[in-house]
């Protein structure tokens, strides 16, 4: 079943360089040297795709994105947005939020987004454990 997967959040500022190349691969397909995590994410077919994908379902466009923004005193922040659809087989969904939380700059109860079905148009919202 379709899924369309909304989610933002700022990461946290010790975020290992590594997280950000697979990120940026998920995005982009532009970085090919990560070195991938032992978690269960990454054991799915879809992994490396799902950020960038659009299934054509949903009445929404898609573009995952990460920002980095510079502030004054040399502050830098960076933020994940990810607007994405694609087939929910294997749970990519839980499986990547459980791998990217403990990376968010955000605290417990804190929304991160919503993933919705095509079947449905209640969303299942997404907070910060």
């Amino acid at each position: 079943m379709y899924v369309e997967f909304h989610f933002n959040a700022k990461l946290k500022d010790n975020t290992p360089e590594n997280v950000f190349r697979i990120l940026q691969y998920m995005i982009d397909f532009d970085i090919f040297e990560v070195m991938i995590p032992a978690h269960p994410f990454f054991k799915t077919k879809k992994w490396h795709h799902i950020l960038a994908s659009d299934s054509g379902v949903f009445d929404a466009s898609t573009e995952s994105t990460i920002h980095c923004h510079h502030y004054a005193l040399g502050v830098t922040k960076n933020f994940l947005c990810v607007k994405c659809s694609f087939e929910n087989d294997d749970n990519e969904v839980e499986k990547f939020i459980d791998w990217i939380t403990p990376y968010l700059d955000k605290t417990t109860g804190d929304f991160l987004g919503f993933y919705r079905y095509e079947s449905t148009q209640n969303p299942v919202l997404i907070f910060m454990k």
